[in-house]
């Protein structure tokens, strides 16, 4: 059984756990938004300095959430501020079977889950008390509970804090950032108004198997981008497949090149990361014939520390014109011993692959209709079915204009869906960077003090909002990938503006937990009630001096 708690992090973690904030939902995401904003606005330094504390709006969001931004001035005046960040939604429950309706109240179901139909790891945890279980309790409200418990005592001092102290808690993390996006512009424009960021530390717990579950500090986070290639071929009735051509072995041989590749997996400091991973393989006709598969599409997560789209779009090409011609020759030695087998003569057309870039099509959709490719998108986002998401609509946006163009297979378009998330990485090239690199080695020694062996690793390996504090490439590496996702900004508002201006130096450091997303995610309660919240303390006030 859980040994409760009564310290005021503990139960304002049961309450904020409490709220079923599933993302994407307006209601229970802005219900922890509402709940963390009156918490905080009950502090005297709140009361003194309500301009400090804001709900703030996510632009442009149909759900029409709220970030939670909240700032302790130093009494000496400063423009310097340590960041802390958080996000406020949660994965969906359904992996919780019967017991779902439990999912957040954590002391309840922790109570009531059985060891002996868990895994060893998971059930040797909830043995040993020690291990909160429930959703959300670890990714990430733990983490943001520490974070207001931490601001609202040092608003009580402000006399003692040498730079500014703020929080800013997030929605939709786990759908496509929304909230962190929306956030970047905010960040920007508070930059503009005189602001300057030492660094931002983002709460994530650290998630890790057996007894490998000790606290972490990182000091830069992965990247993720999401790739995809549209293959276009020549339609026939299955009865007469030579006459078509069917994208069908192009498609597999796509996969085959670039799923689970090490080769391809991008590499920094001596770790090796996961390669490019298949996440749907699409028949992109409407509706059921006897006719050859004649367009298809193939999308993929890749995760970088080193490489931008500009490089990722070259490797995509170069796939895919590999996989066109290799199936082209493939299928015309096919056809002519097909032919020749039925006493036909052998065919004399040749078939010739054509590789273009998302950017290249909407070029030409452009000078061939006078039109923007803002509007060609919009009038096409406008026709997909509501419950189409942005993967599903930028498919189809390139589907419709390939059509409208009258191109003809066998080709392939190339390019990426959203969201993106470029990697964020600290080798000490800038000025800026070797103060998150002397903040986490300090705390190693403070952790030592306290009894404590804290890790420091290059990299969150898990994507995170880290990614939208700065942008760490030029203007040429971010068109890279926005001018090849289908649909734009119409489709996905990418704030690369903002981003080029904020380059903000980040820091992960959270409470340590396991199992992410599944129905046995949990949390350590003595590192988090215990260790925790003085080693975030520490950071903070190490990151201000």
């Amino acid at each position: 059984m859980v040994k409760k708690d009564n310290s005021s992090t503990y139960k304002r973690l049961i309450k904020i756990v409490g709220i079923p904030s599933i993302s994407p939902s307006s209601e229970e995401e802005n219900r922890v938004a509402q709940e963390l904003y009156d918490e905080i606005s009950q502090e005297e330094y709140f009361k003194a300095h309500p301009d400090d504390l804001r709900l703030l709006p996510v632009e442009g969001d149909s759900l029409n959430r709220h970030i939670v931004f909240a700032m302790v001035r130093a009494s000496e005046k400063t423009d310097k501020t340590v960041l802390m960040m958080g996000h406020m939604d949660v994965v969906a429950v359904d992996v919780f079977g019967p017991l779902k309706g439990l999912a957040f109240d954590p002391e309840s179901y922790t109570e009531k889950l059985d060891p002996e139909e868990l895994g060893e790891d998971a059930a040797k945890d909830l043995r040993s008390g020690e291990w909160l279980f429930g959703r959300g309790v670890a990714d990430m409200k733990s983490g943001v509970c520490t974070g207001t418990e931490l601001l609202m005592e040092l608003s009580k001092k402000t006399e003692d804090l040498k730079s500014n102290v703020a929080v800013l808690f997030v929605p939709d993390e786990e759908n496509n950032s929304a909230g962190m996006l929306g956030a970047a512009r905010w960040l920007a424009k508070f930059q503009e108004e005189g602001l300057s960021f030492l660094c931002c530390v983002d709460l994530e717990p650290t998630f890790a198997t057996g007894e490998d579950a000790q606290p972490t500090i990182y000091l830069g986070s992965l990247g993720k981008i999401n790739p995809f290639i549209y293959c276009l071929g020549k339609e026939a009735h299955a009865g007469e497949y030579y006459d078509g051509f069917s994208v069908g072995p192009t498609v597999s041989r796509i996969g085959l090149s670039l799923d689970g590749n090490i080769a391809l997996s991008d590499r920094l400091g001596g770790n090796v990361y996961p390669p490019f991973a298949a996440l749907k393989i699409e028949d992109m006709r409407d509706e059921y014939s006897a006719t050859i598969l004649s367009r298809s599409a193939m999308a993929f997560s890749y995760l970088t520390s080193t490489k931008m789209p500009g490089e990722i779009i070259e490797l995509l090409k170069d796939t895919a014109l590999k996989a066109l011609n290799d199936s082209i020759t493939e299928h015309e030695s096919r056809k002519a011993t097909y032919r020749r087998e039925n006493g036909m003569a052998a065919p004399q057309e040749r078939l010739n692959a054509r590789v273009y870039t998302v950017g290249e099509i909407m070029s030409l959709a452009e000078k061939k209709t006078g039109r923007s490719v803002e509007d060609i998108v919009s009038e096409i986002i406008a026709s997909c079915p509501k419950k189409d998401d942005e993967r599903a609509k930028g498919l189809k946006v390139i589907s419709q204009v390939v059509d409208n163009l009258g191109l003809r297979g066998p080709l392939a378009v190339v390019g990426f869906l959203p969201p993106w998330y470029p990697h964020r990485v600290n080798e000490e090239r800038l000025p800026q960077d070797e103060l998150p690199r002397k903040a986490a080695k300090e705390l190693v020694l403070e952790s030592l003090r306290q009894g404590v062996k804290l890790e420091v690793r290059t990299m969150f390996e898990g994507v995170s909002d880290l990614s939208y504090c700065g942008f760490t490439g030029d203007h040429s590496d971010a068109k890279a990938f926005e001018e090849n996702m289908p649909g734009g900004k119409t489709l996905y508002d990418f704030p690369t503006e903002e981003l080029l201006k904020l380059s903000i130096p980040v820091l992960n450091f959270g409470p340590v937990g396991k199992d992410a997303h599944k129905e046995t995610e949990r949390l350590h309660l003595p590192f988090y009630l215990k260790s925790y919240p003085k080693l975030l303390r520490h950071l903070i006030e190490t990151l201000g001096k």
